[in-house]
C-alpha cells in the first residue's frame, strides 16, 4: 500500500510538472491562525520562519507552552482543544504580501511546506507575519507518524 500511495504521489508530481498546471493538493488543513494584519500577536523574535513539524500531544503541548504569553492568550481555546491523537500538526510562520501557504505531501509521509506568489508583479511595501497550524491527518498520508518527515 505504502509503495502504491509513494508511486501515485511521484506520478501526480511529474504530471503537474510537466503539465505546469496546478499544485497538489493540501495535505491538511489550517486549523489556528494568527495574523498579523488583523492585530494577532505573531510571536516576532520568538518563533522562526519556515515550517516545523510536530509529531503528536507531548510535543504539542511543549511548543504550545513556550509560546510567548500574549499568543497563548489570544487563542486559549483553540490552542487547549487542538488534538493530534490521529494526526501531525507543522506550524508555518511566513510573511505575506499577495502569497498564499500551501501544504502537501511529496510521497512517503515527506510533507513540504511552500509559498506561492500569486501576483509576482506586485511590490508590497508591509508583509504582514502568519502563524498557521496545519492539521495532518495521519491516515491521508499512508504512514506511521514516526515516518512523517518535513522536506527541508
Amino acid at each position: 500500500m505504502k509503495m502504491l500511495r509513494a508511486a501515485a504521489a511521484l506520478s501526480c508530481a511529474v504530471a503537474l510538472a510537466l503539465s505546469g498546471c496546478g499544485t497538489p493538493p493540501d495535505a491538511g488543513s489550517v486549523e489556528i491562525t494568527w495574523f498579523q494584519e488583523q492585530g494577532d500577536p505573531v510571536g516576532e523574535g520568538a518563533l522562526p520562519g519556515g515550517a516545523t513539524l510536530i509529531p503528536d500531544q507531548d510535543s504539542w503541548t511543549e511548543w504550545v507552552a513556550d509560546l510567548p504569553a500574549d499568543m497563548r492568550e489570544a487563542k486559549a481555546a483553540e490552542l487547549d482543544s487542538f488534538s493530534l491523537e490521529d494526526s501531525v500538526a507543522v506550524v508555518t510562520v511566513w510573511g505575506r504580501c499577495t502569497e498564499t501557504s500551501h501544504l502537501y505531501e511529496d510521497g512517503n509521509g515527506t510533507l513540504v511546506f511552500e509559498i506561492i506568489e500569486d501576483e509576482p508583479a506586485t511590490n508590497c511595501v508591509w508583509s504582514p507575519r502568519r502563524v498557521e497550524v496545519w492539521d495532518v491527518p495521519l491516515d491521508t498520508l499512508g504512514v506511521a507518524r514516526d515516518e512523517v518527515k518535513l522536506a527541508g
